[in-house]
């Protein structure tokens, strides 16, 4: 069953790509448009997070501290 959706995937995705390849006014706003839902996503998860106790633990995550890196 599994090989049968990771095929279903792979094809979908080729086929997508190659619909997209061929229209290069698509492309531009597709990019745009998932660039844009990421971030969406993104700061949806840091702002409404409901493991998160304040507002201060959610922008804790986004600190680039050297000493969170080991």
């Amino acid at each position: 069953m599994s090989e049968r959706i990771g095929r279903f995937v792979r094809n979908f995705v080729t086929a997508a790509g190659n619909c997209i390849l061929e229209d290069y006014e698509v492309l531009v706003p597709a990019i745009l448009a998932m660039a844009c839902a990421g971030m969406f996503l993104l700061f949806y998860h840091i702002i409404f997070d409901p493991d998160s106790a304040d507002i201060s633990s959610r922008l804790a995550l986004l600190s680039i501290n050297p000493d969170k890196w080991r």
